[in-house]
């Protein structure tokens, strides 16, 4: 090899680093001028929304009035009329306080014999109605405490992941439709978005005691 050739590839090295940072330089500026968006400007979109429907059109605007009083409060409400929300809450079954469709679902997932199990279950698709059609932010939120007491009691009660299962079925079924989907969405957004939630800070003895108790 000749002392130009070895000449001619140190050059090339050279030429092929300075771009690599130039590159690098020109990404880092661009980051600095674009920062990453706060989560609450990057919540997922509704699974099922394909485009405008009327309960966007009937929340769009409402909710954009009403986020910048209850972002720091827990004073936000249902913002849709009475009559949309009994029509979005669909055909409630009087004794356990859920739809007939996902009362059909766990009693078609959960066996008979496990009471504990079925309780937990009707008691987090029950929460969860009265979350999203119900309540308002106060109330929602010391629901949902609740909502998640009943997870850890169905963890309790079912076998591996079992309890996974379950409450995924019951949120897909919540938001069967695209306007159940979105109307869900904009009431996680505007009485959850910011907000620590959890058990209430209970231990695992005292939500197995509950648990076994059935008081929650």
């Amino acid at each position: 090899m000749t002392v130009n050739h070895v000449k001619l590839k140190i050059f090339i090295l050279i030429v092929l680093v300075v771009i690599v940072i130039v590159t690098i330089i020109a990404f880092a500026s661009k980051d600095q001028q674009h920062p990453p968006s706060t989560i609450m400007e990057t919540e997922i979109k509704p699974e099922n929304a394909s485009g405008p429907s009327d309960v966007a059109q009937q929340t769009g605007n409402i909710a954009q009035k009403h986020s910048n009083d209850s972002e720091n409060t827990i004073e936000a409400k249902q913002i849709l009329p009475e009559a949309k929300l009994r029509e979005l809450e669909g055909h409630i079954n009087k004794e356990y306080g859920i739809r007939e469709d996902i009362l059909r679902f766990i009693e078609k997932e959960i066996p008979p014999e496990n009471a504990k199990a079925k309780k937990a279950a009707i008691r987090n698709a029950e929460l969860s109605n009265f979350i999203y059609y119900h309540a308002n932010q106060k109330e929602a939120l010391e629901a949902d405490q609740k909502e998640a007491i009943t997870l850890d009691c169905l963890g309790y009660a079912l076998p591996d992941q079992e309890w996974l299962k379950i409450s995924r079925g019951i949120n897909k079924l919540m938001r069967d439709t695209q306007e159940r989907d979105e109307h869900m969405w904009d009431i996680d957004k505007r009485y959850f978005g910011w907000k620590i939630l959890g058990n209430g800070g209970l231990t695992d003895k005292q939500v197995k005691v509950l648990c076994e108790s059935g008081d929650y």
